[in-house]
């Protein structure tokens, strides 16, 4: 546990020992007498084995990033506001529909699949739940207007 923890994260280091015991148990007809330095061997090895893992999980991760880089939001808060209030004010399944294909980023064909219909039924589920969506924010514009009325204003 001590050679574990000098190289590794703490959270990590209870892992590395499982994971080198497991390797011994797998491996016990070649224990060697003196068992130390052969359990610090496949300890160093499962270690480096997580380190390429990591490094190749953090590259590939790097490579999804630039190829699907997420949009920075370019709205004010008044029109994500209004944007919330509207979507929360869908169905279920409108909201179901419209998280699939734009916060999960799903094809048609990959949503329509995850809800067990058509890609065709899909599609005008999907044109459906945007045009409610876009209608929603346009009645409830004003409500959530970021530069409300005011009393005199609308006195006139």
């Amino acid at each position: 546990m001590a050679f574990a923890r000098r190289r590794v994260a703490p959270s990590d280091a209870e892992d590395v020992v499982a994971e080198t015991f497991l390797v011994a148990w797998r491996r016990l007809e070649s224990l060697p007498i003196e068992p130390l330095p052969w359990l610090l061997g496949i300890a160093r090895k499962v270690i480096a084995t997580r380190r390429r893992g990591n490094t190749r999980l953090s590259n590939l991760y790097t490579r999804l990033q630039q190829r699907n880089p997420r949009p920075q939001p370019t709205h004010d808060l008044g029109d994500r506001a209004n944007l919330a209030h509207a979507f929360n004010s869908l169905s279920d399944k409108d909201r179901e529909v419209l998280m699939l294909i734009a916060w999960d980023g799903l094809t048609v064909p990959q949503a329509a699949e995850v809800l067990g219909c058509n890609p065709q039924s899909l599609s005008v589920r999907l044109h459906r739940a945007r045009k409610r969506l876009e209608a929603r924010m346009e009645t409830d514009a004003p409500f959530l207007s970021p530069h409300p009325i005011s009393a005199t204003e609308d006195a006139r």
